[in-house]
C-alpha cells in the first residue's frame, strides 16, 4: 500500500451536509485519520456537532449511530475542548459527507490518507462502506 496524507477544510452550515470528497478513481482508497471541529460563533453557539458519512443521501441525523456502516467519524467541540472518534479500519472508495448536527455552522478539518489499493482490498472496501447492518 502506497499513501500520502492530505487535509481537507471548511465550512458547513448549520443543520445541513456537505459532499467534501468525491472518489471515483479505480484502486484509490481513503483513509480518515483525524477529524477536528470547531463552532464558528462562539457567543451565539459555543459548541457544535458534526459526523463524517460515505455516502451523500444516507446517514441519520442522530449523534450516536454506531450501527450504521456509512458513519465513520464524530466530532465535537464546545469553547475549547474537543473530542472525536473515528472508525480507524475505514477505507473510503467513494463520496464522504460532513454532516452537522446543531443549529449554527461549523468549522472543520479533516486529514486524510491516500491509499493504493489491490482488488481485494477495493472490493472489502466496498464491502464495509455499505449500511450492512442496518437490514431489518
Amino acid at each position: 500500500m502506497t499513501s500520502k496524507h492530505h487535509t481537507l477544510r471548511g465550512t458547513i452550515g448549520g443543520k445541513t451536509r456537505k459532499v467534501v470528497l468525491e472518489n471515483s478513481l479505480s484502486g484509490v482508497g481513503w483513509k480518515i485519520t483525524k477529524f477536528d471541529v470547531i463552532p464558528n460563533n462562539l457567543e451565539a453557539a459555543p459548541y457544535c456537532v458534526c459526523k463524517l458519512f460515505t455516502d451523500d443521501q444516507g446517514g441519520s441525523v442522530t449523534y450516536s449511530d454506531m450501527f450504521d456502516n456509512r458513519a465513520i467519524g464524530w466530532g465535537a467541540a464546545e469553547r475549547a475542548s474537543r473530542y472525536s472518534v473515528i472508525d480507524p479500519h475505514h477505507v473510503i472508495r467513494g463520496n464522504l459527507t460532513v454532516l452537522s448536527l446543531t443549529p449554527e455552522s461549523a468549522s472543520y478539518l479533516i486529514h486524510l490518507e491516500s491509499m493504493t489499493l489491490t482488488d481485494t482490498e477495493e472490493v472489502m472496501a466496498l464491502i464495509k462502506e455499505r449500511s450492512q447492518d442496518d437490514v431489518e
